[in-house]
């Protein structure tokens, strides 16, 4: 009992020193350690100097300036802050902070966790990825460096896979080592190399930096035109006898990593391509140039077949360019909108010239072959049966460009023409369908604004009806009879005649429009 209040009382003349200061805020009283506080101290510096950070700092030179920390916390000296005893084992610290380590760990590059090898042999993503087993890390470096597959290198260059713990897919493991049995097998079979210094150039010109390095797509008859140029120049000797096959055996031999893709037809040659390009990259960037035409010849012969060219980028760009300029010239051309109801006046030929662009009209007539004449600032000369036709497609263009929202002379006039003509509903629903003409309603509306404004402009009784004097009049009923999709809105007509006594030639008639 009385050691007991020795230590109590050799604590109170002796001052605490909190040896976890942690926290900086932290002050006021220290507590003295207990045997079980000093040793749960112990076991978070332990974990605390294996996860890292600034908590594992402090516990890492906690531990090395004290090797035996048990030791070292002497009750009577060692102390902490609460706050700071609290920070330092706090489990829910020490936990995310475990956690965010392992996140840190997974997100690394792929030589340490799974390899991904190459896209083009992932056939077997769905399954269990295995870690290298010893003596595999040198086949994959080897076959990486046949490839030239520098972004796998940077991986697993000089590394050891075993101790990384390197994952694979069996199969995508098959399919990228499998290079090395192609180069031994093609080693033993080729033997001596015909025009060697000529091919070991077209090797490092063609292969190596325009096929390899720069992910350019050649037919196998254009790379054989190339060599058999090669040979001329630098060895000054004809290889007329040369064939695509000796070439494509030959290039696979020293380039594995080569795809020689054969089309289904078979007047093309094999494709020649890097496996680093997918399908979709070889599609896209399919060759159009001069260079990298569309030659068509068997793969085992030179014999020449007449070239079939797609349109070149350069020509889709300039036709595009060319058709945006006469989109402007379209949506940009002004013209003043027709006066409602428009008049035989305003919808003749004349008008139908002004409201159609130049550029339009043009172009329209160079394209049909009716005109040679390159003008821009005004309209070439054509005939006349030649003229109103162009006219009236241009006049179709337009209203297409403008989605209805104004109105062609033609497409007013011809609307009209065909309701006086036939009233067939349906006939004028399939014009304006092919854009040729106005909609069957806009035809009732712009028919019926008419009368009214001949209406509007007359007087309301004839000229020969005098006052005071004896009339005769007969009427009846004469309709259009034209169709109409319901059935309704038919026009009815009553016509009537007028006769009186009186002698013509003394009347006086009015002045009317």
């Amino acid at each position: 009992m009385a050691s007991t209040s020795d230590k109590a009382a050799c604590r109170t003349k002796m001052k605490l020193e909190c040896v976890i200061h942690v926290s900086k805020t932290a002050s006021g009283k220290v507590t003295a350690f207990t045997n079980i506080s000093k040793a749960k101290v112990i076991r978070c510096a332990n974990e605390w100097k294996a996860l890292g950070g600034e908590l594992g700092d402090f516990a890492n030179t906690l531990l090395s300036d004290n090797a035996d920390l048990n030791l070292t916390l002497d009750t009577t000296t060692c102390g902490y802050h609460r706050q700071c005893y609290m920070k330092f084992t706090d489990v829910s610290k020490i936990s995310r902070a475990k956690s965010k380590l392992t996140q840190s760990v997974e997100d690394l590059p792929a030589q340490t966790d799974t390899a991904d090898f190459r896209d083009f042999s992932h056939n077997d993503q769905s399954g269990k990825a295995s870690r290298v087993p010893d003596g595999y890390s040198g086949s994959l470096q080897t076959a990486a460096q046949i490839r030239n597959d520098e972004k796998l290198l940077l991986y697993i260059r000089d590394q050891d896979l075993v101790a990384l713990e390197a994952k694979y897919h069996k199969t995508c493991y098959q399919q990228y080592v499998r290079v090395l049995s192609t180069q031994k097998k093609q080693d033993g079979l080729l033997g001596i190399k015909q025009y060697q210094k000529a091919y070991e150039i077209f090797c490092h010109d063609i292969v190596e930096e325009r096929i390899v390095k720069n992910a350019e797509i050649f037919r196998l008859t254009k790379l054989l035109q190339i060599f058999k140029g090669y040979v001329h120049k630098f060895e000054n000797l004809d290889a007329a006898k040369y064939r695509t096959y000796s070439l494509q055996h030959r290039l696979k031999g020293s380039y594995p990593q080569l795809v020689f893709l054969r089309p289904s037809r078979k007047n093309l040659s094999c494709l020649v391509y890097s496996d680093n390009l997918t399908t979709a990259d070889v599609v896209e960037d399919l060759p159009f140039d001069d260079d990298n035409s569309f030659e068509s010849s068997t793969s085992d012969t030179d014999d020449i077949i007449p070239s079939v060219k797609n349109p070149s980028p350069t020509s889709i760009r300039d036709l595009y360019m060319s058709a945006q300029n006469l989109k402007s010239s379209v949506t940009q051309h002004h013209f003043e909108p027709m006066e409602w109801p428009p008049t035989a006046a305003a919808l003749n030929l004349s008008n139908a010239e002004h409201v159609v662009p130049t550029k339009l009209y043009n172009f329209l007539a160079w394209v049909v072959g009716a005109s040679e004449e390159p003008v821009i600032t005004s309209k070439v000369k054509v005939e006349d049966s030649v003229h109103h036709k162009l006219l009236s497609v241009a006049q179709d263009v337009m209203q297409l460009a403008f989605k209805g929202k104004k109105m062609t002379p033609k497409y007013l006039s011809l609307g009209m023409a065909v309701r006086h003509l036939t009233g067939s509903a349906q006939l004028i629903g399939l014009l304006n369908g092919l854009s040729h003409c106005s909609s069957h309603s806009v035809v009732l509306e712009h028919d019926t604004a008419l009368a009214q404004q001949h209406l509007d402009h007359t007087d309301a009784l004839p000229a020969t009806i005098v006052p005071g004097e004896f009339l005769t009049f007969v009427w009846d009923n004469i309709d259009f009879g034209e169709e109409t999709l319901t059935g309704k809105g038919t026009t009815h007509s009553t016509n009537g005649l007028q006769s009186s006594e009186e002698s013509m030639t003394s009347l006086k008639y009015k002045e009317f429009r």
